[in-house]
């Protein structure tokens, strides 16, 4: 949810807000290895080329994205799913674009992780 806040302010001042928001869940999907079923092939093609530019140019959106989809393949193969392959794929198409770190996914990376960006972003995004 915190990279969704953190991409919908620039893609919302490029397209507009509806088109802004469509197309940041469409990133996210494409960044987080979950389908788009409702997202019109235009959007994911466009999903695409954005999130491979966001996987070479933040740092922070790019490791926060691999660690969780590496969360998700542990899970997904442990349950022996087919969306197991799906992610999996994802991940190779991240190796693609940028040289991915060694680190481990896991459970308290990804609880740092998930609180830093958590506090960053959605403390912003909903301030109390």
């Amino acid at each position: 949810m915190a990279v969704g806040v953190k991409l919908t302010s620039a893609f919302i001042s490029k397209f507009g807000e509806d088109r802004g928001l469509t197309i940041t869940a469409a990133v996210t999907n494409k960044l987080f290895a979950k389908l788009s079923p409702m997202h019109s092939q235009e959007d994911l093609k466009l999903a695409d080329s954005l999130a491979a530019d966001i996987l070479r140019t933040d740092t922070e959106v790019a490791y926060a994205s691999l660690m969780s989809c590496r969360a998700r393949l542990l899970f997904e193969a442990e349950r022996n799913s087919e969306d197991q392959w799906f992610v999996f794929d994802t991940i190779q198409w991240m190796s693609i674009l940028w040289a991915l770190p060694p680190d481990e996914a896991s459970p308290s990376t990804i609880r740092r992780l998930a609180d830093m960006l958590s506090s960053k972003y959605l403390s912003r995004a909903h301030p109390s």
